[in-house]
């Protein structure tokens, strides 16, 4: 069990880490710069196709809400992970 959670964990801390870069370059790439900061636009492209099937569904469910020109669905979905995360831990320390 104890690797399980370990995965669990790391998979989850990942994701994480993922969605934080990706916010955080959100600010600074963009498509038309040239030398490092092109990089990190192919950085930040590489990190939106990663993210985006776990970020889409929940950037949907907040379309309903005016959140004005902010984009919250990254920290929704690290909340949602981080809950996840603590539920599935809890299951199986539980049933081992």
């Amino acid at each position: 069990m104890n690797s399980l959670i370990i995965i669990i964990n790391t998979i989850c801390q990942l994701l994480i880490w993922m969605l934080v870069i990706r916010a955080l370059l959100s600010w600074f790439a963009r498509p038309y710069s040239t030398g490092f900061m092109r990089t990190l636009w192919g950085i930040y492209n590489l990190l939106g196709k990663l993210t985006d099937p776990i970020v889409s569904p929940v950037r949907k469910a907040l379309s309903r809400f005016n959140t004005g020109p902010f984009d919250l669905s990254p920290l929704v979905t690290m909340f949602l992970i981080i809950a996840i995360q603590n539920i599935l831990i809890m299951l199986l320390r539980a049933v081992g």
